[in-house]
């Protein structure tokens, strides 16, 4: 039995959410989108690899996250730890 039952999709809805969580909705959003482009360095080598990095860590740090290559170091101390 599932417990929770999806809302049926209405068009004319109106959205109620408050500006902040409107605001932290996009902000989320785009952390999600600056984490997924950074699992594409690997395809890359090099310096432009470097440079996406650094480029997506200073798009991170300007929106207050964690960065991404602090994120890959605990991941990779994690992973030899365990």
């Amino acid at each position: 039995m599932r417990r929770f039952r999806p809302r049926p999709y209405d068009p004319n809805r109106k959205d109620t959410r408050t500006p902040a969580q409107k605001a932290a909705q996009q902000r989320n959003f785009r952390i999600f989108q600056l984490r997924g482009l950074a699992s594409f360095r690997f395809l890359l080598t090099g310096e432009r690899r470097d440079a996406l990095l650094r480029l997506v860590d200073q798009e991170l740090r300007a929106i207050g996250a964690e960065p991404e290559s602090v994120r890959a170091e605990k991941w990779k101390h994690e992973m030899e730890t365990a």
